[in-house]
């Protein structure tokens, strides 16, 4: 699961205090994998015309799914988004890294 919120988005004490923020929706949003050691990218954005590293979405929000066994074991890994906004690619400055075990 993707958690996304409003762009500059700055909740006040008392929203901290006592509610979720909304989990905001991206349509238009792709993933990749990369291997840190190296740099390699090991899945391409899949932005063609088969969308195959689209996000998925739903009432919780977006996510995809990755069999892990796909990846090397012993190597540390990281997540990249980038979203489509008004026909441009916007590649986030976060990502979520992990090792395969």
């Amino acid at each position: 699961r993707i958690y996304s919120r409003l762009r500059n988005w700055s909740p006040t004490i008392y929203t901290k205090a006592v509610a979720f923020p909304e989990n905001t929706i991206i349509e238009n949003a792709y993933w990749k994998v990369e291997r840190l050691q190296d740099r390699k990218i090991i899945i391409p954005y899949g932005t063609g015309s088969s969308h195959e590293t689209k996000l998925s979405y739903d009432g919780s929000g977006s996510y995809f799914e990755l069999p892990m066994n796909l990846l090397e074991p012993g190597y540390m890994y990281a997540f990249k988004l980038v979203f489509l906004t008004d026909g441009v690619y916007e590649e986030q400055a976060e990502s979520h890294k992990f090792r395969v075990v």
